[in-house]
Parts: structure tokens; C-alpha cells; sequence
């Protein structure tokens, strides 16, 4: 709900701040731009929920943020040095091919970021579902 909230607000900020200054501005029912603000609410929620998972697991905050750092951002930014059957997986990498929901015009290099996203959703049940069985077991 708060990455819906902050998606909206921050697009209705940076579209009248752009009006305000006479660049050209986009709409609410312009082509594209609510399914990207939905989406990008949801992609949001999905890296925070990764974010509780990992901490959970890890039982530490830091180690938690730590690794989601690592998994979001550092894992793409290497991206040229994995081998080539590797690169494929990367295109469902939580900061890449989900991040291509925020886009309003589609991007060739990822032609469903739906699917894209559902990826990032089924890897969050992953890790949330991992860390729910840890917690179970280590912490209760």
C-alpha cells in the first residue's frame, strides 16, 4: 500500500513540477502511465517484502539490507562478467526485468515486464516462504 502511495504521489509531484516549469508533462490517462505507476507500486512492495525475508533468514537487519543491496543492485552491475548461459536469468533479475514495469513506452529488451515481475513476485514467495520455515524452526 505505501509503494501504491508514494508511486502516485511522486508522480503527481514530478508531473507538476515539470508542468510548473513549461516542460512538456504527462497525464494519469495517458497510454502507459497507470499500469507503470501500479506496477511500480507492486515492484516496491516486492523488494520490501524481499527485504523482510533475507533479514529474516540472515537475523540480522544489516545483513538483510546488505544482501538485498547485493541482489538488486551489485549482481546487475557485474552482469558482464557471469558467463553467457547466466545471462538469460538475469533479464528476471529483480532491478532489471521487473524494474522494466516503470517504463510507459515498451522496451524491446524486455517485451513483458508483467512476467517480468510475476518472476520477482514468485522469487519473493521463495525467500519468504524459506524464511518462514527458518523462523519456525530457529526462533519459536
Amino acid at each position: 500500500m505505501a509503494g501504491q502511495v508514494l508511486t502516485f504521489a511522486s508522480f503527481l509531484l514530478g508531473q507538476a513540477v515539470l508542468a510548473g516549469h513549461g516542460v512538456p508533462s504527462a497525464h494519469l490517462g495517458d497510454h502507459g502511465v497507470l499500469p507503470a505507476i501500479v506496477g511500480g507500486g507492486l515492484y516496491l512492495a516486492a523488494i520490501a517484502l524481499l527485504a523482510v525475508g533475507l533479514g529474516t533468514i540472515l537475523r540480522a537487519t544489516a545483513g538483510g539490507l546488505a544482501t538485498l543491496v547485493g541482489i538488486v543492485f551489485l549482481i546487475p552491475a557485474l552482469a558482464g562478467l557471469f558467463p553467457s548461459w547466466l545471462q538469460g536469468i538475469l533479464d528476471f533479475w529483480p532491478s532489471r526485468g521487473a524494474a522494466a514495469i516503470f517504463a510507459t513506452v515498451p522496451d524491446p529488451d524486455f517485451p513483458h515486464p508483467w512476467l517480468n515481475l510475476g518472476g520477482l513476485w514468485l522469487g519473493v514467495a521463495v525467500v519468504l516462504t524459506a524464511a518462514f520455515v527458518v523462523f519456525r524452526r530457529r526462533d519459536v
